[in-house]
């Protein structure tokens, strides 16, 4: 073999060597923030519990909520993609929330409030669920605009390994009628928690705020969240019963679906 071949050949073994270490290199994991980083929307700060929390306090008003610095799914661009949705819709409720104020907080509402050491508020907490391909976090929210009783309604999440948005259709075969049987499972499980917590029989009216409540419509199933072995209905206050009963979480059965679930 001449010298430029064995030149070419050492040059060959010196590229694949190098192709082969940068392959063989795991890539580098995403930096975790650490505490007191702010967070890409609304500016909240990392705390050592990996929950970013944000608050406003203004004029009359006080808003607080806490949000996760990461989604447990399997790779970080799914985490990422999954946090961002969540902080992205809080942020959408707040705006929606402070748009109001400036129609509610006259300079005589604000000088009312101050005088009795009052304020409108703003409140958002979570709790998370795991289940197998699955993420959920469900939010209580808490609203008092000086009313006879604060407003409380839920805002839900659930994600796909790939850090998607799950909508409870997508659960379900196409065209399957799952509104209804969604309806249909859940009216007799309120029906029979309501009657526990008043320990008394329920008034027709009663029923009908329930049958309402649970109607087979996109708006009173909005909110839902996942775990192994169910699919979790959420209904506030005022959804379904009075507000002294409170909010509601019905856990229909998977098994009681599955001849219209998707397989996974």
């Amino acid at each position: 073999m001449s010298n430029k071949q064995i030149l070419g050949a050492l040059a060959v073994l010196v590229i694949l060597a190098v192709l082969v270490g940068m392959w063989a290199k795991p890539n580098a994991p995403a930096e975790a923030p650490t505490a007191g980083d702010k967070s890409t929307i609304l500016g909240g700060t990392l705390e050592s519990d990996q929950n970013y929390r944000y608050k406003e306090v203004g004029a009359g008003y006080v808003i607080e909520v806490e949000y996760p610095a990461a989604v447990p799914l399997p790779t970080p661009e799914a985490s990422k993609k999954a946090a961002l949705t969540i902080e992205t819709g809080l942020a959408g409720a707040i705006g929606v929330f402070k748009a109001d104020l400036a129609q509610m907080l006259t300079t005589e509402e604000v000088a009312r409030l101050q005088a009795m050491g009052a304020h409108y508020a703003l409140g958002f907490e979570y709790t998370d669920y795991a289940a197998e391909g699955n993420h959920s976090y469900a939010y209580q929210v808490y609203q008092d605009t000086g009313g006879a009783h604060p407003n409380a309604f839920y805002l839900t999440y659930v994600f796909d390994t790939s850090g998607n948005m799950v909508r409870l259709e997508d659960l379900f075969e196409s065209g399957a009628p799952y509104l209804q049987r969604l309806s249909a499972a859940a009216y007799p499980k309120v029906v029979a928690d309501l009657r526990a917590r008043t320990n008394a029989e329920l008034s027709p009216d009663m029923l009908e705020t329930v049958r309402m409540g649970t109607a087979p419509s996109p708006e009173a199933l909005q909110f839902f969240y996942l775990t192994d072995d169910a699919i979790h209905l959420l209904f506030p206050p005022y959804q379904v019963a009075s507000y002294a009963a409170g909010s509601f979480d019905i856990a229909i059965p998977r098994a009681e679906l599955s001849d219209i679930l998707k397989t996974p």
